[in-house]
């Protein structure tokens, strides 16, 4: 698909904690521009990055006829606890409707006999969002804020493309929206965020 690799333009590391795969991309696609957070040009100094960082608006726009972008607001994007791995940088192909997400969404889509008996698939927040929001007055709004923009802003998305467990396609037979599902997600999460905004305000 990629011609031996020659095809490959670029490689985006959307996530500052994903970094298990960055020494081998390199090797497999020298001739592509390798774009990382800041974390990953500081944990791999000596890899061949680009100066601009994937979490850069510059960087952004200049893949903008393509992608579309999303970094969630109100949390810390690198955590100064290695165990939270909350933020991202969402990245939606309009072309495809699909969301690519690391862990901020988190997608898990049960056995079909499971489903059978009434047992549903499930779109959340990752489970770090409580550690991951900054303490500070505001930030539980700013985040509330975003997510709700995020989801109206791509509300025609119809795949989901999450880390570590399964793909939501639409064509698959599901009826309920990417759009809803988000939005319900946050539900979710409301009772973190209000706990948040007790403390911090």
């Amino acid at each position: 698909m990629t011609n031996a690799g020659q095809d490959v333009e670029a490689v985006l590391n959307l996530h500052p904690f994903h970094t298990v795969h960055v020494t081998k991309m390199h090797e497999r696609y020298p001739d592509a521009k390798h774009y990382g957070t800041a974390r990953h040009l500081a944990n791999f100094p000596d890899l061949n990055w680009q100066k601009q960082k994937t979490e850069d608006p510059e960087l952004h726009s200049r893949f903008a006829s393509n992608f579309d972008f999303s970094i969630p607001r109100g949390v810390d994007f690198i955590s100064d606890d290695e165990n939270v791995h909350f933020s991202s940088i969402l990245a939606y192909h309009r072309a495809s409707k699909t969301l690519h997400v690391d862990d901020t969404l988190m997608y898990i889509r049960l056995p079909a006999l499971m489903r059978f008996f009434g047992l549903s698939d499930a779109l959340s927040f990752h489970l770090t969002l409580a550690k991951a929001l900054a303490k500070r007055a505001g930030a539980a709004r700013e985040f509330r804020d975003w997510a709700v923009e995020m989801a109206e802003r791509w509300h025609d998305m119809e795949n989901l493309c999450a880390a570590h467990t399964a793909t939501f396609i639409t064509r698959d037979g599901d009826e309920s929206p990417l759009h809803d599902r988000i939005i319900r997600a946050l539900d979710k999460v409301q009772g973190t965020l209000d706990s948040h905004e007790r403390k911090f305000g």
